[in-house]
């Protein structure tokens, strides 16, 4: 067993010897865990052995010299010393020369420890040497040599049984490959404890076949997959079956027996969005004429179903109007084929590759969920399937759900603490959220705020046109949504709220709702600044309340590390011994059947039966969003999320042959709430809401009728 054991020699010239089983300490005091043998109280002065208290401070003692000693069978091994006269006992100074001699062999210290301490593969972190009341520099380091000693032993869990203070944001490789429990911790990154019984993340299907793989009616139907390595055949494999390319082609197969399909590859390693949108660096062998762009060298082969899938290349360069100009492109092909996307994961923490410099910290790790949260975000505007990796991953491997995010109060903000009336947020975040006061005439017609999440192209606009509340929602691909509301932009002190969750971008005006459009986002974590468009330092604010968005921490059971996703970590990318994977970002065959595999098993991939015709609404009248019409043997079924900007006026109008024999009403959904309203249907195909918050939107995909 690992111990800290002190000697101290006495006037008498008697030596006497006791052994402590489990030290915390953060100078200048001393102090320590009990463990069946010995306790002690009150700091450093008093040692107790066998229920005899000694004061080592006493006249009796001349010095204590601290062993840190590693203790197996019938041996003592000293692994580190330090003497501490009697002077010094009782001082920090004395404090810190006894910390030195554990701190210096921490790791062998943990490594001997390990030894018999643990119970069911677990062991806490106190008997790592964290303390509440350490600081987080040594709390954290602590806790990266614990878990080197928890891997070398077969330790899978380190138990928290109170809060310790961690350095904020540190990307500690290995954390992936430790499960912890108990106490949530504040300050790793990507690193939280599992709630007891917390479940297993359980994949779901973001393909509806009515609406993303209708139409296709040919019995041979021919599928291609663009993207990058981890989509070529078998990178890094010791087979040609533990690969995503191979199990998208077996379940296309299995879930449609009736077709008989036509797969394509035409992956390019090292690839980004921008080559597809281009052209690649490296040309394979199907590739043909290399003065050809890479869209126009695959559309030859006219197929039904396209899926892509890039992003981890991406990474902080990630161009995302390129993913815009690609799904253009492809829709404007002589055949124009299905398209789902599929996300990239992200690389291993625990890499050693380049000392992990491209894969390893916040900005790596959130270089690609940038991509991936932009690519999961925009399909869900604009109506494309989705087969989600980069999800599936996260709350496997984190455990937590990157799709759920709640929201946590920040602060509160005064005019002593809020100058200028504008806001800059020194909390990351995913979703936020502000409810400010603005005092009597502190907004005026034409002036502009700016909600915007650092650099990017991401903002919400909120504007008083008029004498009337507008937003306008900027896209990071140039994109834009806007509305003007008919709320009136109050004369005397209001209250506002502004706030972006998942896709919505909401203004709640004195508690009543004002505007709600859909807007397409990257993901990741960004700081939020608020302030007049003409000078972001100047806001309308007299008073701000900030809320911040973040994923529940700690939801699902954390059931797959690094390792098992890409193979055990090395200094070179290479193919690893027995499952493969690169250690880096090419999948193991472990990686494939626990992340990959159940992911493109639970997305359905049935083509439907029939011909599902689409047909956009072209005619959109009193309000923004996107609607679709599907028809299919005499019935019709709507997509898409609309927001009305007027009650009891026409929205938009469906297109001959996609209208109601005659006048209908049925019930439709106000997102996010659990509330309905009546959409009128006319026989002209003229709709309109009843009643409602205008400038909500409004979810058409229940709305179903014969024709």
């Amino acid at each position: 067993m690992n111990t800290i054991e002190f000697h101290w020699t006495g006037t008498d010239g008697t030596c006497r010897s006791g052994v402590l089983y489990s030290l915390m300490r953060d100078a200048p005091v001393l102090s320590f865990q009990y463990d069946a043998i010995s306790y002690v109280k009150g700091g450093m002065s008093k040692f107790v052995l066998a229920d005899k208290a000694i004061d080592l401070t006493s006249a009796q003692v001349l010095e204590v010299e601290a062993y840190a000693v590693a203790h197996s069978t019938d041996t003592y091994a000293p692994v580190g010393m330090v003497a501490v006269s009697r002077a010094e006992l009782g001082s920090p100074s004395g404090a810190a020369l006894i910390g030195t001699a554990y701190d210096m062999n921490q790791a062998a210290l943990n490594q001997k420890l390990l030894t018999e301490v643990h119970t069911n593969d677990t062991i806490s972190a106190v008997k790592l040497g964290l303390s509440p009341t350490a600081s987080p520099t040594t709390n954290t380091s602590r806790l990266i040599a614990g878990i080197d000693a928890c891997i070398a032993k077969e330790v899978s869990s380190i138990h928290f049984d109170s809060k310790m203070a961690l350095t904020p944001d540190t990307d500690i490789r290995k954390a992936s490959l430790i499960n912890f429990t108990g106490v949530q911790q504040e300050g790793l990154y990507r690193t939280f404890s599992t709630k007891q019984n917390a479940p297993d993340f359980i994949p779901s299907s973001d393909i509806t076949p009515s609406r993303h793989l209708n139409g296709i009616t040919t019995a041979t139907p021919v599928v291609m997959l663009l993207g990058d390595s981890i989509s070529t055949s078998g990178p890094d494999s010791w087979n040609t079956a533990s690969d995503m390319f191979t199990i998208l082609c077996d379940e296309m197969a299995r879930k449609n027996p009736d077709r008989t399909f036509t797969f394509l590859n035409r992956a390019i390693g090292g690839q980004r969005w921008t080559n597809l949108l281009t052209r690649p660096e490296v040309f394979p062998a199907w590739y043909g004429d290399s003065s050809q762009l890479w869209l126009d060298a695959v559309k030859g082969s006219a197929p039904d179903i396209v899926f892509l899938a890039f992003g981890m290349n991406d990474s902080n360069g990630f161009a995302a109007d390129a993913v815009r100009r690609c799904v253009n492109a492809i829709n404007s092909w002589p055949k124009v084929p299905k398209i789902i996307f599929i996300t990239n994961p992200l690389p291993a923490r625990t890499t050693q590759l380049n000392d992990g410099f491209g894969f390893v910290g916040p900005d790596f790790q959130e270089g690609r969920d940038n991509p991936a949260g932009w690519v999961r975000s925009w399909a869900r505007v604009h109506g494309y399937g989705v087969i989600d990796i980069h999800r599936a991953q996260v709350a496997m491997r984190d455990g937590y759900d990157v799709s759920k995010n709640i929201l946590v109060h920040q602060g509160s903000y005064t005019p002593e603490t809020l100058p200028g009336g504008a806001l800059r947020s020194g909390a990351p975040s995913v979703d936020w959220s502000i409810l400010g006061t603005v005092l009597a005439g502190a907004w005026p017609v034409g002036k502009v705020l700016s909600c915007k999440t650092g650099s990017i192209g991401e903002a919400v606009l909120v504007s008083n046109v008029a004498g009337k509340f507008a937003i306008v929602g900027f896209s990071d691909d140039g994109a834009t949504v806007s509305v003007t509301s008919t709320k009136d932009v109050p004369t005397g002190t209001f209250e506002i709220g502004i706030s972006v969750v998942d896709n919505m971008a909401t203004v709640v005006v004195d508690r009543d709702a004002c505007l709600s459009i859909p807007i397409v986002r990257r993901g990741g974590r960004y700081n939020l600044i608020v302030g007049w468009q003409d000078d972001l330092t100047t806001g309308p604010f007299n008073a701000l309340e900030f809320s911040t968005g973040y994923p529940a921490r700690g939801q699902f059971n954390r059931s797959l590390t690094d390792e098992e996703t890409f193979g055990p970590s090395s200094p070179i990318a290479d193919r690893k011994p027995v499952y493969g994977g690169n250690g880096v970002n090419h999948y193991s065959s472990v990686g494939v059947e626990k992340l990959v595999r159940p992911v493109i098993e639970a997305a359905d991939l049935t083509l439907s039966d029939g011909a599902w015709e689409r047909n956009e609404a072209s005619t959109l009248l009193a309000g923004i969003g996107t609607v679709v019409a599907y028809r299919r043997n005499g019935m019709v079924q709507l997509e898409g999320l609309y927001t009305p900007s007027a009650n009891a006026v026409a929205l938009f109008q469906l297109p001959a042959g996609f209208r109601p024999p005659r006048a209908m009403r049925t019930p439709v959904a106000w997102l996010h709430t659990p509330y309905s309203v009546l959409l009128n249907i006319a026989a002209d195909g003229m709709v309109q809401v009843e009643a409602g918050w205008i400038g909500q939107p409004i979810d058409l995909s229940s709305v179903m009728f014969s024709i």
